[in-house]
């Protein structure tokens, strides 16, 4: 025997071992059903000790490196889902203050885009129902009085009386007339019967209309329009309407002494548009009223004057008959000091 143990009472398996075709020796392996006490034991003992070692240590780093990807990933989702469980009850003032550069990130971008969107939208919805109430209350409430005090014998059952009475019943119906107006133009029920027209053409003989009805306010009405031969598809009744409700606002609100309209045209090579320009010279309005003129039932000034008040719907419905003609309009300064409304719509030559 040259290395190992030998046991005489155990079977074993002899491998020959060869040097130049010359038996040698032999390499003999006991056999065996089971292992038993020995070296054999203590290898399969050292390896559960190293595997046990190892399947431990494997579990601390993939603790380390799992917990923060998890708390990575599953915090911003958490907080858009409590987000989202508030914006269904209610509380659109949502924010989800993550910086991420990454798909969760846009995430939590269209979250704050949705939450701002409904939270604009709701309190638009209660500044609307606000407003309707206020101005449906206040003719009745009018009508109702001077109604009570014919009957009670406080004022006369004269014509006069009935004539004040029957104001209230107009303006009131000239109220749900515009609310009409815009909520058929909201589920787009207001109808336009547009065809080609020589635009600047058809404008400058529009305005000129406004000259004497601005004359009898004391205003006066100057007329700066590029006649260009410009066809533009569309509805002119529609937009006889849009200039009586912005002359109608110069004469009632701007306390102006001019009223200038201006038409220029804008030729670039992708956006072909005109431009009119309606301005005065008037008290104007504050910046930061401008971007909010066209909102439903909107004023600038909230004690709601009944001779100069209106409906509060005029510029609203400009702005519908201008979207409609896929244009846009917006309210800035003036250089003439008041209020300039500036209206772009775009034709093809």
């Amino acid at each position: 025997m040259v290395a190992g143990h030998y046991i005489k009472d155990r079977e074993y398996s002899k491998t020959p071992i060869k040097v130049d075709n010359v038996n040698v020796g032999y390499l003999a392996i006991s056999k065996h059903k089971q292992i038993i006490d020995g070296y054999e034991l203590d290898f399969i003992e050292q390896q559960k000790q190293y595997l046990w070692l190892i399947g431990l240590i494997t579990m601390l780093l993939v603790a380390l490196l799992t917990l923060p990807l998890a708390r990575h990933l599953v915090l911003p989702i958490k907080l858009i889902m409590n987000g989202m469980h508030k914006l269904t009850q209610g509380q659109y003032n949502q924010h989800v203050d993550l910086k991420r550069k990454d798909e969760i990130g846009d995430l939590i971008r269209d979250f704050n885009e949705l939450s701002l969107t409904l939270d604009k939208n709701e309190n638009a919805r209660k500044r609307w129902l606000a407003n309707i109430s206020h101005e449906l209350r206040t003719p009745v409430a009018i009508l109702r009085g001077e109604l009570e005090a014919m009957i009670d014998n406080v004022r006369p059952l004269s014509t006069e009386n009935i004539e004040s009475a029957n104001d209230e019943v107009k303006h009131l119906q000239y109220l749900i007339d515009d609310l009409h107006q815009l909520t058929s133009a909201d589920i787009g029920g207001m109808h336009y019967r547009k065809k080609n027209e020589l635009f600047p053409a058809w404008l400058n003989t529009e305005v000129k209309k406004y000259n004497s009805y601005l004359a009898d306010s004391g205003i006066k009405l100057e007329i700066d329009i590029n006649l260009l031969p410009i066809n533009i598809f569309v509805d002119t009744s529609r937009l006889c309407q849009l200039f009586d409700n912005l002359i109608n606002n110069c004469i009632k609100y701007a306390q102006a002494s001019l009223v200038k309209i201006s038409l220029t045209v804008d030729k670039t090579l992708d956006n072909q548009k005109v431009i009119i320009t309606v301005e005065d010279n008037g008290v104007g309005v504050p910046d930061k009223h401008l971007a909010n003129l066209f909102e439903y039932l909107y004023r600038v000034e909230n004690s709601r004057n009944r001779k100069t008040g209106g409906s509060g719907l005029g510029l609203s419905i400009c702005a519908h008959i201008v979207a409609a003609h896929q244009g846009t309009i917006i309210a800035e300064k003036s250089p003439l000091g008041g209020l300039a409304i500036v209206i772009s719509i775009p034709y093809e030559q």
